[in-house]
């Protein structure tokens, strides 16, 4: 079919309703090829990851069909809605669709699983902002969107009326490929065109390379072809409407949103139209929603004023603002998919002009869908009133102390590279969610003594840092790791967790202060009584295992009903009204202390196992030594006036040197001057008139280096300890995310778990499981100072832990489990799709599977006391280990040991294991070098001893020694550095 004349296509098109009356459809795909390809490439998961490339496809039948994104890095699709992508972030509070998508009022991004520890946000659309002309509409979120960023719009030419060419994209040299995602009904096709239908509308996402791009018509592109075209090939029909288009840009070398689905031709015809992303609209229609602040002031100082109905003014300045906020006048519309109230509220962006000024509340300021963007330094001050809205925005290089609350119940979103120090005074009760760059928490206490900067706080994206001014400034259970995580900086703080809530591994726990260490101590969950249990509510998820819903059953004479969620079961399944069980419930009985009763004895007989598969310490350190400001640095200055010195937020210290933090008072911490309007006039950098002079100079230091050690082209790997206290004797805690640790890991009882962990896959639907495949694993890292046991405690090097760096002392009858060994060690994950906790005790994998582990690499000194003991697996140890008589040391077959200098042990036996006693043995270097090995007691077993010798020159001391009973059947294998010495020297027992 050819595209040169617009009425013969058209009238085969058909607009793909969202909530279409007739029977709905989506993403139809070949069914030669493993589904799971298909689940994979739309969630960036398996062979999928972000940036991957030169990817093969084998059918069913293990051909290779072929390779997808040959030379190309594969897109992030976490720019789409999870779980349906029919909207895509086109900016931080903007998305766009067809505009015939009018059904949905709400999104959430991040990854499409249960897993409550995702903490997944529900934005709202408070306008739909429909093009005029075509089926393309950009939604107002009412917050700033801090899971992600932007998907990249193009750059390709604009016509005379500001749409883009949409024949640009069929220049193959620069956009050589597309690739696409959508969810709804889904199909799969044979090759005589049969389809089968593997899920209901909107289930989950599947993803591919679309059909081939042949034309263009009214601004849309038209693809068309055969399934069996590519490897992933996708055809896209009804339930897929706005769903994206991506392209690769290969002059800017990224990819692009080249467009939403619109249209289709049938469901055999094999045709779709994508209308073309709008740049020019987008930044338009965003242009109407913001108000640019670049006049000049009349004082150092704006006051914000709420004139009611949605109206307020900025005064201050050489000219009278008026600002519109949110109208709490204006009804909801469209069942609440339209927020005129909220839309009512402009973005305030303050220039780069109003440098060291402060922003002053009147009164409660609820600025609705607006944001505050500031590109200047800032302090925002307001006495007992809070503010309220889409979210703060601070550009790199600056800095904005934050002395105001939120609203409880709101969340404030944090977007830009800049700082926000968050240095208000007393509790606030709202929310804060870090997307970017730094929030310095920082909070003043009230007369009471109490503090909280924040009453939740989300660190999401990867891109922001959290940094802790003391250990008061959040409740640790509050605080979390969303999607894709970030950095929780201790800044030489000591924090204790139960648990650490996270999404995944982007999860960071750092300490960037030079001067001082932290500790972080995790101390795993208590046995649970009764009245700690879990209610919630029906349609919400618990948060953990031990959790009950009471349902009042109006059917049945108002009887109430307790159940709990079965594992993957669906919160908005209705109850059985029998009491009986169902897919998602299981009933528990009618009365409520007998069922929480019934749940805490359910849960304290289950072994307690969490997981932390994020990052301990710094991966990601410059070497680049941050400036750290003295008390000599301090700059006072007396209230109204600006500081003359630079602040250290806004100059290069390389360049410009280290800047100066200011103190706005005087050296008696005097109260600041009034000002005409009967306000006292906020400082520039922070106000510590509730402190002496001393301590404001060192609460001021204290921040201010906060604020710089955690910038990216610092990040100083400061001392770091871990602390695991089990409050359980069964507990067990799994790390699978990494570790480089400045600091001592201390297990004091219980069991700790290194290892890799599973590849990611896309949850399985159709199985109703999670794929964990036994041969794809990635491996893990893990470094620290030293390694201490206490009180029975067990530390385990599990599968897939590639390095173990560190020394390992172990008392009270500790062990030491370094290496897999097939059918002894425990084999645990964390569910990607659930959160939970999955071990087997005693794994043995598949003897290939075994064959392709690598051997754990563990680099320290090991020592043994009160009858510990060390077992080693598939590892190579080096290092010495000195061992109390009555301890233990087993190596098992694969395991080697090469001694870094002279060792005892107590009883050691070997089964098949291979000892090294000469550091060098394997390149006949440092000849002189000859250690000891001494054994205090039973050696037991078979294994292989190599070691230098120097015969001719005298020079070899006895390789090894025992004291007690050998019953050893072993070989040696010695070199000599003597050229005319011809004959090994055999091993005495």
């Amino acid at each position: 079919m050819r595209f040169t004349h617009t009425t013969p296509f058209c009238s085969v098109l058909s607009t793909l309703g969202l909530f279409a009356v007739s029977p709905a459809y989506s993403s139809i795909v070949r069914n030669d090829v493993d589904y799971q390809y298909f689940r994979d490439f739309a969630e960036n998961k398996g062979a999928f990851t972000v940036g991957a490339s030169n990817i093969s496809i084998q059918d069913k039948q293990g051909k290779i069909l072929g390779r997808v994104l040959n030379g190309i890095p594969m897109p992030d699709f976490r720019v789409s809605n999870r779980q349906t992508a029919i909207a895509t972030l086109v900016h931080p509070q903007y998305v766009n669709s067809v505009k015939h998508n009018v059904g949905y009022g709400s999104i959430q991004f991040g990854n499409d699983t249960q897993n409550p520890e995702e903490q997944a946000y529900t934005y709202r659309l408070v306008s739909r902002n429909p093009h005029p002309d075509y089926d393309y509409h950009l939604p107002r979120l009412n917050k700033l969107v801090t899971e992600i960023s932007p998907a990249a719009l193009s750059s390709v030419p604009l016509l005379g009326n500001g749409q883009p060419k949409a024949n640009a994209y069929l220049d193959t040299d620069r956009f050589p490929y597309f690739v696409r995602l959508g969810s709804g009904t889904q199909q799969v096709r044979k090759a005589d065109g049969t389809r089968t239908r593997t899920a209901p509308a909107y289930q989950y996402l599947t993803g591919g390379t679309p059909l081939k791009v042949l034309g263009f018509q009214n601004h849309g592109l038209l693809v068309g072809g055969s399934l069996t075209d590519q490897p992933l090939n996708t055809y896209a029909i009804a339930g897929d409407s706005g769903s994206p288009l991506f392209a690769f840009d290969k002059h800017e070398n990224r990819w692009v949103l080249a467009g939403v689905l619109s249209t289709y031709a049938g469901f055999d015809n094999f045709f779709n139209k994508y209308i073309v992303t709008q740049p020019e609209f987008i930044r338009s229609t965003i242009r109407q929603y913001e108000t640019r602040l670049d006049v000049g002031l009349t004082t150092n100082e704006l006051i914000w004023r709420d004139n009611g109905n949605g109206d307020s003014t900025l005064q201050g300045l050489n000219e009278r603002i008026t600002l519109p906020i949110a109208n709490p006048s204006l009804a909801p519309q469209n069942d609440s998919r339209h927020m005129p109230s909220e839309d009512a509220g402009k973005t305030l962006i303050l220039s780069s002009r109003f440098d060291n000024n402060t922003l002053m509340l009147a009164d409660n300021i609820n600025q609705g869908a607006g944001a505050l963007q500031f590109d200047s330094n800032f302090t925002v001050v307001g006495k007992n009133h809070t503010w309220q809205g889409a979210g703060v925005i601070v550009a790199d290089g600056k800095r904005v102390f934050w002395q105001v609350s939120n609203p409880k119940g709101d969340r404030l979103s944090k977007l830009g590279a800049g700082t926000l120090i968050a240095n208000g005074q007393g509790i606030n009760q709202g929310d804060i969610s870090i997307g970017e760059g730094t929030v310095v928490l920082a909070q003043k206490a009230a007369s009471d003594g109490s503090k909280q900067a924040f009453n939740q706080v989300g660190i999401t994206s990867g891109r922001g840092t959290a940094v802790l001014a003391d250990s008061q400034q959040i409740k640790p259970e509050n605080l979390y790791f969303g999607f894709r995580g970030g950095r929780l900086d201790l800044n030489g703080n000591n924090l204790a967790f139960t648990h650490i809530r996270h999404a995944d591994g982007g999860a960071q726990i750092v300490n960037h202060n030079p001067d001082q260490a932290a500790t972080l101590t995790l101390t795993g969950n208590p046995v649970l009584s009764p009245e700690h249990v879990e209610w919630v509510q029906w349609g919400n998820r618990p948060q953990g295992n031990a959790a009950v819903y009471e349902y009042i059953n109006p059917h049945r004479n108002r009887r109430t009903d307790y159940f709990i969620l079965k594992p993957g079961g669906n919160p908005r399944e209705f109850f059985p009204l029998n009491m009986e069980n169902s897919t998602s419930w299981q009933f528990i009985g009618n009365n409520r202390q007998q069922a929480a009763e019934q749940v805490a004895q359910a849960e304290n007989a289950r072994p307690d196992l969490i997981t932390f598969g994020g990052y301990l310490g710094e991966n990601a350190q410059t070497g680049k030594a941050a400036p750290s400001y003295s008390k000599t640095n301090i700059e006072w200055v007396n209230s109204p006036n600006t500081p003359h010195k630079p602040s250290p937020y806004t100059n290069t210290p390389t360049r410009t040197g280290a800047g100066v933090p200011t103190i706005t008072a005087s050296k008696k911490a005097a109260t600041p001057a009034p000002t005409s309007h009967g306000m006292p006039t906020a400082p520039k950098t922070g106000n510590f008139s509730d402190i002496t002079g001393e301590a404001a100079i060192e609460k001021t230091r204290h921040i201010a280096n906060a604020a710089v050690y955690g910038r990216p082209e610092y990040r100083y790997n400061g001392a770091l300890n871990l602390h695991y206290r089990p409050k359980r004797t069964d507990s067990t805690l799994l790390l699978n995310g990494g570790m480089n640790l400045n600091g001592e890991v201390l297990i004091e009882g219980g069991n700790m778990i290194v290892s890799g962990r599973p590849v990611p896959h896309a949850y399985d639907h159709q199985a109703k499981r999670e794929p964990v495949l036994e041969n794809e694993w990635t491996d893990g890292s893990f470094k620290a100072a030293r390694f201490t046991l206490r009180n029975h405690a067990r530390l385990t090097a599990g599968r897939n832990t590639a390095h173990l760096d560190g020394d390992i002392t172990a008392y009270d009858l500790s062990g030491i489990d370094l290496g897999f060994i097939q059918g002894k060690t425990p084999e645990c994950y964390r569910s990607y799709h659930s959160g939970s906790t999955h071990c087997t005790p005693n794994a043995v994998l598949k003897a290939e599977n075994y064959r392709a582990l690598p051997a754990t690499q563990v680099r320290g000194d090991i020592t043994l006391n009160d009858r510990s003991e060390l077992r080693l697996g598939k590892a190579h140890l080096y290092g010495s280990i000195r061992a109390g008589k009555d301890t233990a040391v087993r190596m098992e077959a694969d395991s080697n040991w090469t001694l870094s200098q002279s060792s005892h042990t107590g009883a050691l036996t070997l089964d098949g294991a291979q000892i090294t006693l000469n550091p060098d043995f394997a390149n006949n270097t440092h000849n002189n070098r000859f250690n000891t090995l001494t054994v205090n007691g039973t050696l037991d077993g078979f294994g292989t001893f190599r070691f230098l010798t120097g015969i001719v020159r005298k020079q070899n001391a006895p390789p090894s020694n025992w004291k007690g009973t050998a019953a050893a059947h072993s070989k040696s294998t010695s070199k000599t550095p003597d050229k005319n010495l011809k004959q090994p020297n055999r091993l005495h027992l």
